[in-house]
């Protein structure tokens, strides 16, 4: 026998089975009939097993009727009705997509509304074969048929429900014995001893608390089918006692009052089960979600080819460490986890930005486990992690980018200079000679009354034009060979010219001792001071700008401050400035850019230098 006659010849047994003994419990002393058990039998198995069951349904509904003698229209009426209502709740959660392991909150209103409208038809089909039945009783009225849709819903949440969700996988957690499940089974026991056997006036309410507690205790702890199970035997006690007048619910007067106790206790049980289940369900969820979501993100920083590094702010310990920085920096991730974040600094330089620098990326060198020194650019965000505060770090090393950029910057200062001679010593001379040849023909031909000498005049004017504009050319490409090698004077010539713009541009000098630098060093201050200006000058719409250099004995500071816009208008990430960087690094020097309270940007430069003097110079003095 296959399969499905298997299931179907069971369901046929358990519908009839459930259906003599509810509708023949009043020859047995109970008060009324029990229609719930069949109802709910009958839901389950067809929703479980499909619509294939609704056929044994109907036919162990109508067997029930005619063992019973009620061979008439009736029979039939009931058995189309509910035959009808289990394939209607079949097909409506079908084609709902209905998880029958309560997944989500919307699975459990799917359920609630295929119920209400599949109970709904065997409720009006049944009504209509009661009416046209032989003798249909008197009160087959609209609260009868309330009645019969109520225990119909009812049913199929205290029993149906049951064998929808109970599979061996999800009995496993009653598979273990342990105290916890014996206190549980007994607390059940309990209840149910009280809901039968206890007819105090407090009995009820008892029931009902330890039936709560029971529910729900059961959901978490051992799941939702063994949390309807325990719902079942006590909803059954329940029952029981209300329908032999015997025990808690037995106090109960009047069938219609007794019977939405009834509901309400089945309900409540089987509704809490569910309702907790899916808050289980989706926390699960939710965190296997957020163990993918920080697993993943644990793949993509160890897998990430950049040294990345989590550090605690309070103490700078290292939290973890990526591959990458494991081997940009020669440690494990052992020693990693003994080292404070400082010892990776190198040559006085801080290891992190400090609280003044606020532009990214934060330029240092670094020394590694085996003593080298890197250049690096640091990037770091503050993170949350486990509930904690932490900082990111993103460390680039860009050691042999510097030592490119500053053999790319010297190469093109070589070349300025080259330029600059070969202007000054060739063509400035060629042009001085031809100037004093043109002026001395226009004199002669001036004496002698020629023509020519008013043009020669011209000639030899325009020939003084090409020298000064020669010389200022040579004054671009070489500034400090233009001014005999002086820094303060070519940085005062700088804000002259600038200022001839419309933005005054203000230069002072100030601090202890002569500057003593070499050329390569004064001509990299003087471009970082130039570039700084004029992308001031350029995108902060600044009212005044002011180049500062600032002297002390073991160290020369180069300040270049506006009162513009700050870094918007692409200031802070363009060629000129990673040019600035590129210099600084290439003197030994440290360049950061700074916001200012008021409002506007200060670029500083710092670099060391050994003082010949302690003499001050004489304070300072400025050009605008």
């Amino acid at each position: 026998m296959g399969a499905l006659a298997v299931r179907w010849v069971a369901t046929f047994g358990a519908v009839f089975g459930a259906g003599w003994f509810g509708l023949s419990s009043e020859h047995l002393g109970a008060r009324l009939a029990v229609p719930l058990l069949p109802v709910g039998i009958a839901f389950g198995l067809t929703a479980r097993w499909g619509t294939p069951m609704a056929t044994a349904v109907a036919l162990a509904t109508l067997a029930t009727w005619y063992v019973l003698g009620h061979g008439d229209i009736f029979a039939f009426g009931a058995a189309a009705g509910l035959a009808g209502g289990v394939f209607l709740c079949r097909l409506l959660l079908q084609s709902w997509d209905f998880d029958s392991g309560f997944g989500s909150l919307r699975d459990i209103f799917k359920l609630a509304l295929a119920l209400l409208i599949g109970m709904g038809l065997f409720t009006v089909v049944g009504m209509l074969g009661l009416a046209a039945s032989s003798t249909p009783p008197a009160q087959a009225t609209l609260s009868y048929g309330l009645t019969w849709w109520g225990n119909s819903i009812a049913g199929s949440l205290g029993y149906g429900l049951v064998l929808i969700v109970t599979r061996r996988s999800a009995l496993v957690g009653l598979a273990r014995p342990s105290p916890g499940l014996a206190l549980w089974a007994a607390g059940i026991v309990a209840c149910v001893a009280v809901e039968i056997g206890v007819t105090e006036p407090f009995g009820r309410s008892l029931s009902v608390m330890l039936g709560v507690l029971l529910v729900v205790s059961g959901s978490i702890a051992f799941g939702l089918a063994p949390a309807l199970l325990a719902a079942l035997a006590m909803t059954l006690g329940a029952m029981v006692s209300y329908v032999w007048e015997h025990g808690a619910f037995a106090p109960v007067t009047g069938d219609v009052p007794g019977l939405v106790t009834q509901w309400a206790f089945t309900v409540s049980l089987a509704g809490l089960a569910l309702s907790i289940h899916v808050l289980l369900t989706e926390r699960d969820a939710a965190a296997r979600a957020r163990l993918r979501a920080e697993h993943r993100y644990a793949q993509v920083f160890e897998a990430s080819p950049q040294a990345t590094w989590v550090h605690d702010p309070s103490n700078s310990r290292f939290l973890l460490v990526n591959a990458a920085a494991r081997r940009q920096y020669g440690y494990t991730i052992e020693q990693f986890a003994q080292l404070p974040v400082e010892a990776l600094a190198a040559e006085d330089r801080r290891a992190l930005p400090g609280d003044g620098d606020d532009t990214e990326p934060f330029e240092t060198r670094h020394r590694t486990a085996d003593g080298r020194v890197l250049d690096v650019e640091l990037w770091s965000r503050t993170i949350d992690l486990e509930g904690r505060p932490a900082t990111l770090v993103f460390a680039l090393d860009v050691t042999e980018r510097r030592s490119l950029g500053r053999a790319l910057i010297e190469a093109t200062a070589s070349e300025q200079r080259r330029i600059a001679e070969e202007l000054h010593d060739g063509l400035g001379q060629e042009l001085t000679g031809l100037a004093l040849s043109v002026r001395a023909l226009a004199t002669k031909a001036e004496r002698e009354g020629t023509p020519l000498a008013a043009e020669l005049a011209e000639v030899a004017a325009l020939a003084g034009v090409c020298i000064q504009t020669s010389r200022e050319i040579v004054q671009g490409l070489s500034p400090l060979s233009a001014v005999a090698q002086r820094l303060e004077l070519a940085l005062e010539r700088l804000a002259a010219r600038s200022s001839l713009s419309g933005t005054p541009v203000f230069f002072v000098a100030q601090g202890e001792g002569a500057v003593t630098l070499s050329s390569e060093v004064r001509n990299h201050l003087y471009r970082i001071a130039q570039e700084a200006t004029q992308n001031a000058l350029k995108h902060a719409a600044a009212r005044r700008i002011e180049i500062r250099l600032t002297t002390v004995p073991h160290a020369v500071r180069l300040e270049i401050q506006d009162d513009g816009r700050g870094l918007a208008g692409g200031a802070s990430g363009g060629i000129g400035m990673r040019t600035m960087r590129l210099r600084a690094a290439a003197i030994g020097g440290r360049l950061w850019i700074q916001r200012r309270a008021e409002g506007g940007v200060r670029v500083a430069c710092e670099i060391p230098r050994t003082p010949v003097s302690h003499a001050a110079t004489g304070g300072a003095r400025a050009v605008g």
